[in-house]
């Protein structure tokens, strides 16, 4: 089984973009992950109230990171592509606000 190095910085951003989503009052799940303790995961982020309004976070590895946000008033999504988590963080915060 493939182990990802664990970096402490990883869990406070995660946590953060938790709970800038729960500030919001956005229900939260985990489409997938390999193994508990694995990185490697989808959160999934959506508005309890527009249930079209979902925000994605598949997490691939510490530095391949791809997003999915909502284009206002559309059906359509916009898709990134980050590095790091902390990036991910900020384009959330920008997005979310």
């Amino acid at each position: 089984m493939f182990n990802e190095a664990y970096d402490n910085s990883q869990y406070i951003s995660l946590n953060a973009i938790y709970s800038l989503f729960k500030e919001k009052n956005f229900n939260y799940n985990i489409g997938s992950k390999t193994t508990n303790d694995s990185l490697s995961q989808t959160l999934i982020y959506s508005n309890p109230i527009n249930k079209t309004e979902k925000y994605v976070i598949n997490i691939l590895n510490n530095n391949n990171i791809i997003t999915e946000v909502p284009l206002k008033n559309t059906n359509y999504y916009f898709t990134s592509k980050h590095t790091n988590i902390s990036n991910v963080y900020n384009y959330m915060k920008l997005h979310i606000s």
